[in-house]
């Protein structure tokens, strides 16, 4: 049956579901995406067709539900896996569900006469990429209470 299997590589995260609920491991995800190129943790993340999300946590691989996703952190290089070298953008700090404050940059191009924060995060995919010099958090913008603009800090 190896016709049918879909070639998958891991992505190592730590997913974030609530208050002292981590869970560090591996997200799988198909070796190759839209064009051939291979699926960034965005397009996995955002990828609507899919409720779950299968994770390897090293002892056992569990299925998640998207929707309970309050965050996903992975400490991806810059430039790297689709994440875009950070030129602008702005910097905001989020509050989430369960009491978590994150903190970076949104980078984000919107058209003309729309390309306000505001505009951004309502048209914004479920998971919303914040970059930060730990790495790239991608929140869910379902679990978000709160959003500020804040000054830039050294990344």
């Amino acid at each position: 049956m190896r016709l049918f299997e879909i070639p998958t590589r891991r992505m190592p995260v730590r997913v974030i579901l609530g208050p002292g609920d981590e869970l560090a491991g591996e997200l799988f995800a198909p070796q190759n995406g839209p064009g051939g190129a291979p699926t960034t943790l965005d397009q996995r993340l955002n990828d609507e067709t899919e409720s779950f999300l299968a994770l390897s946590t090293g002892n056992a691989n569990v299925l998640i539900h998207r929707k309970q996703i309050v965050a996903v952190h992975s400490e991806t290089p810059r430039g790297d896996d689709g994440v875009p070298q950070l030129d602008g953008g702005s910097h905001v700090e989020v509050d989430l569900a369960g009491e978590r404050r994150l903190t970076g940059r949104l980078v984000y191009s919107m058209p003309a006469g729309r390309a306000r924060l505001i505009d951004y995060l309502n048209a914004a995919p479920r998971f919303i990429a914040l970059y930060h010099a730990d790495g790239t958090t991608w929140f869910n913008r379902d679990k978000v209470i709160r959003v500020r603009a804040v000054a830039a800090t050294r990344e």
